[in-house]
């Protein structure tokens, strides 16, 4: 039968591989969505930015 210090560690290292890939699973989408999220709101901008600057160019015109 294996020594209670033996198990222990072969516990521990079972829980630390568990929460590594629930981890993994469950912050990789947030990761996409998160930066998927912070692209829009650049493009957005940057779109805010052109129409501004084409009102600004043309609103004498």
């Amino acid at each position: 039968m294996a020594s209670p210090t033996s198990t222990s560690i072969w516990f521990r290292i079972v829980i630390l591989i568990t929460l590594m890939v629930v981890l993994f699973y469950v912050c990789r989408p947030l990761y996409w969505k998160i930066s998927a999220t912070i692209h829009d709101i650049r493009h957005n901008n940057q779109y805010g930015r052109e129409c501004t600057l084409y009102k600004l160019l043309f609103a004498g015109a």
